[in-house]
């Protein structure tokens, strides 16, 4: 099927969790979550060898100029700037920009999501063929994922925006709407340094999920040599 996904990549990804603060310094934080965002756009750009129907965007927000985040190579990505008082206001706006190009089914991802790989987002992509809605894990009325079979109907309900947060409208839009739901299974975030550990020894067990993340691997070798 065809559809535009949208990878969102926040400098705000990089202020440390809480969980982490006392193991990793300000820039060793930074670069543990840049690392995920270049694996994150590694494996879109593998997929999107495989499936060339699918659209591929990056929103780097202005102040990312001029950060390291420039350093992304992200060749078959259409690149967005978008500014955002909530992360709901950013994910309307991106919504909006793109479907007014691309009138396909939607895809927003987070950058920094470390599974974020082939398997999800086909799963994806077949639960949107007999779904509305696609919702992946949430953290604080945050998404990681989220797609939208039908962006218009969401998008012209959407107008106290600001006031609710994005998901909760999406939900009650959803309801007025009697749209079909699809939630995927819960994968964890790192937001701990015991999380940071087991996702690195989830990386040295199984050499697939240490092809799909090799920033990441690397980084976390580094750091716990």
């Amino acid at each position: 099927m065809q559809a535009a996904l949208i990878l969102i990549s926040k400098a705000e990804s990089a202020v440390i969790k809480p969980g982490l603060k006392s193991h990793l310094t300000d820039s060793e934080c930074f670069a543990f979550y840049q690392a995920l965002q270049r694996d994150s756009i590694l494996n879109l750009q593998l997929l999107k060898q495989k499936y060339q129907q699918l659209e591929l965007f990056l929103n780097l927000e202005p102040q990312q100029s001029n950060s390291k985040f420039t350093d992304f190579k992200a060749d078959g990505f259409t690149l967005l700037s978008a500014v955002d008082k909530t992360r709901g206001e950013l994910y309307y706006q991106l919504a909006e920009q793109v479907f007014r190009k691309i009138q396909h089914p939607l895809i927003l991802a987070a950058a920094d999501y470390p599974f974020l790989d082939s398997e999800v987002l086909l799963e994806t992509a077949a639960a949107l063929k007999e779904r509305d809605l696609v919702i992946g894990p949430t953290s604080c009325a945050n998404c990681y994922l989220l797609a939208l079979n039908k962006p218009e109907d969401f998008l012209l309900s959407l107008t106290a925006r600001n006031s609710i947060s994005f998901l909760k409208k999406v939900l009650q839009t959803a309801a007025e709407f009697n749209l079909k739901s699809h939630f995927l299974p819960e994968q964890p975030e790192i937001n701990t340094f015991k999380e940071f550990l087991y996702l690195r020894g989830r990386l040295l067990k199984s050499a697939e999920l240490a092809q799909k993340l090799p920033n990441t691997l690397k980084f976390m070798q580094n750091i716990l040599c």
